[in-house]
């Protein structure tokens, strides 16, 4: 049975702690954590970058997270059919969750919302938040860099010949897209970082003997209602 994050604080925070498997998405939020602080480090030695980046990543980070789960609701129509329709649906539905590479995309970059619902506000955040041209283009590259992190991993999690797929780190972040892609598809928006999706509430996590958690493969599953919204068994 799958653990429902509770909306609850205390209580959201107190069944993470109490799970075997958090400590693995936990290093996987310090591991972001650092490769902000490099970049920071970087950008500071270069353009005299200091706290920018960590306002656009934990600031901002809030805004790609509402836009995906903006995809999954039928007041962006078009965004809707580009998302659910189209991956959810057409290319990865949930009885076809991965497959062999490569990764299945027919929408042209131009009608992609994938693309532009994420690059044009990070471009426009950037915009706001740089005093100078510099800045701008160092911000323009870090955040450029995060969202190719994101789409890689997640294109490589629909994938069944991954050459990532027998890292644990990996299981575990595959597992719990999986759940993304089950039922009402009301959790887990994020692909790497969950931080954001534990701050929402939206965070729902597998438990340690969810077969993708030992396996890449993909075993059937059955959804009942908790607490008014599905979890997975």
């Amino acid at each position: 049975m799958c653990l429902l994050i509770q909306s609850d604080t205390f209580k959201r925070t107190y069944n993470i702690i109490h799970m075997k498997q958090s400590g693995i998405l936990v290093s996987i939020s310090l591991a972001c954590l650092l490769y902000l602080v490099i970049l920071t480090e970087i950008g500071d030695y270069l353009v005299g970058i200091r706290y920018e980046l960590y306002i656009l990543y934990y600031g901002l980070g809030f805004i790609p997270i509402c836009i995906h789960r903006l995809g999954h609701t039928r007041i962006w129509k078009l965004w809707y059919k580009q998302h659910v329709v189209h991956h959810h649906i057409q290319m990865y539905p949930s009885k076809k969750f991965d497959a062999p590479s490569p990764y299945k995309n027919t929408l042209n970059w131009k009608y992609n919302g994938n693309v532009l619902n994420f690059t044009l506000p990070s471009l426009l955040a950037c915009v706001l938040i740089s005093s100078n041209f510099p800045k701008f283009l160092y911000l323009v590259a870090c955040i450029g860099s995060l969202l190719i992190r994101e789409d890689y991993i997640h294109e490589h999690i629909h994938l069944t010949d991954s050459q990532w797929k027998d890292y644990t780190w990996f299981k575990y972040l595959k597992a719990v897209h999986r759940i993304h892609h089950l039922g009402t598809m009301n959790s887990n928006y994020g692909f790497v970082d969950l931080f954001f999706d534990w701050c929402m509430g939206t965070l729902e996590l597998p438990d340690e003997a969810t077969p993708p958690l030992a396996s890449t493969s993909i075993a059937p599953v059955s959804s009942t209602i908790k607490n008014g919204r599905t979890s997975i068994s």
